[in-house]
């Protein structure tokens, strides 16, 4: 029985069937099963309903309260999806999340490389800073980089950078890794490596060369915030390369009405502080910070208009 509502939710997840009377039924039908459900059935109906964005608290409460009562028989792979299904849905359920950082600093050596990168990045998306838990998780992934995937190097570094765990051993490393595979990393994952990068303050030239040309290749592809978080980055560092900033803004000029206004403050604060006076992309950053300047915030107008003033 759990084993028949975790399949049903996990396909309907998959999916993406977003069918609410069927689900609030799985629901009820999962919290009268929950506590006699196996670790993986409970972690797999968690991720099905984050997935899915299906907000129920009972559930929640359920599942979370059964999760603890057996999270020493969670393994790795029911932790880490716990963790990311709570951080999925912002939800910080302290009990449950100090159980699994616990559980997971006792068997962390036996975490493959996508539960580190999906622990590390459930932590850091929900603010929490446990040092322990986060130098073990950089301990753990040095021997295991040759497994890492793209987006395990880039959830990795991006999770650390995020809650200001600054690993050198580690993001040497994961550069090092980074660049004889960089031609098979997608535009999220470009971007985040080289927020993740600027935040840590790593100038490794090798690394930025090869993100430099993967990322004009592929900057059609790159979403509004790819975009911005990509010129922060260079800008960040002083990074000197016109021809990847020519391209940014080629490619915001393209979609600047989705920008959002902390977004189009960044761009502008990116440019400026290379020194890079773009005409068509200013003129666009000016109109759409008109448009929006209603839900801008101070530190947001201040930057815009450090931009404009060093520029002009």
């Amino acid at each position: 029985m759990p084993q028949d509502i975790c399949n049903t939710a996990w396909a309907l997840a998959v999916l993406l069937i977003h069918d609410k009377p069927l689900l609030a039924a799985l629901s009820s039908q999962a919290i009268n099963i929950s506590v006699d459900a196996s670790p993986l059935d409970l972690s797999g109906i968690s991720w099905a309903f984050a997935k899915l964005i299906f907000k129920d608290d009972p559930l929640l409460q359920a599942l979370a309260g059964a999760a603890i009562q057996k999270i020493t028989e969670y393994p790795p792979r029911a932790l880490s999806s716990t963790a990311w299904s709570l951080a999925f849905r912002s939800v910080n359920h302290e009990p449950l999340l100090d159980a699994i950082a616990a559980e997971a600093l006792n068997r962390i050596e036996h975490f493959p490389s996508q539960e580190l990168s999906n622990t590390a990045w459930a932590f850091s998306k929900l603010g929490i800073r446990n040092a322990p838990l986060c130098n073990a998780i950089s301990s753990a992934a040095l021997p295991r980089l040759r497994d890492f995937e793209p987006q395990h190097i880039a959830t990795t570094l991006w999770s650390l950078a995020t809650l200001q765990v600054f690993d050198a051993p580690l993001q040497d490393a994961l550069a090092a890794q980074a660049i004889p595979t960089i031609a098979n990393f997608p535009p999220r994952c470009l971007s985040n490596l080289a927020w993740a990068s600027a935040k840590c303050a790593m100038s490794d030239v090798p690394l930025w060369h090869s993100l430099s040309a993967q990322s004009i290749s592929k900057l059609q592809d790159f979403a509004p915030q790819e975009l911005w978080n990509t010129a922060w980055a260079v800008a960040s560092l002083v990074w000197a390369d016109l021809p990847l900033m020519e391209s940014i803004a080629s490619a915001a000029l393209a979609t600047i009405d989705q920008f959002e206004t902390w977004g189009l403050s960044n761009t502008a604060w990116a440019f400026a502080r290379l020194g890079y006076w773009d005409q068509p992309l200013f003129n666009a950053i000016a109109a759409q910070s008109l448009k929006k300047i209603g839900s801008a915030g101070a530190q947001e107008l201040v930057n815009t208009v450090w931009a404009y003033a060093t520029l002009i």
